[in-house]
C-alpha cells in the first residue's frame, strides 16, 4: 500500500474575485473549492504569472507522467506543450 498522498484533481482555474484588492486564487474543477490564494507582493503582473503557473501544476504532473511511459512519447510532448502554454498565459 502506497503512502502517497493525491492532489485534487484538476483542472485547476484563476478565479480574481476582488480585482486591484487581492491577488488571484486557484480553485479546482470550479469556484467552490479553493486551492490556494496568492499573497500580493510584487504587483499584478507577476501575481497573475504566479497564478498560471500554479494552475497548471496538474497538466503539467500528467506531462511528466506519460513520459514514463515509452509507447507515450508523442502524447507527453503534447500534453507538455498544452501545460507550457497554459503556464505561460495560452489557451
Amino acid at each position: 500500500m502506497s503512502n502517497e498522498t493525491k492532489h485534487t484533481p484538476g483542472p485547476w482555474n484563476i478565479v480574481d474575485d476582488a480585482p486591484g484588492v487581492m491577488a488571484p486564487k486557484i480553485n479546482a474543477r470550479d469556484t467552490s473549492w479553493t486551492i490556494a490564494r496568492l499573497v500580493r507582493q510584487s504587483g499584478p503582473s507577476e501575481d497573475n504569472a504566479n497564478a498560471r503557473l500554479i494552475a497548471a501544476a496538474p497538466d503539467l504532473l500528467a506531462a511528466c507522467k506519460a513520459l514514463m511511459d515509452p509507447t507515450r512519447l508523442q502524447d507527453a510532448i503534447d500534453l507538455a506543450l498544452a501545460a507550457i502554454a497554459r503556464a505561460e498565459g495560452g489557451k
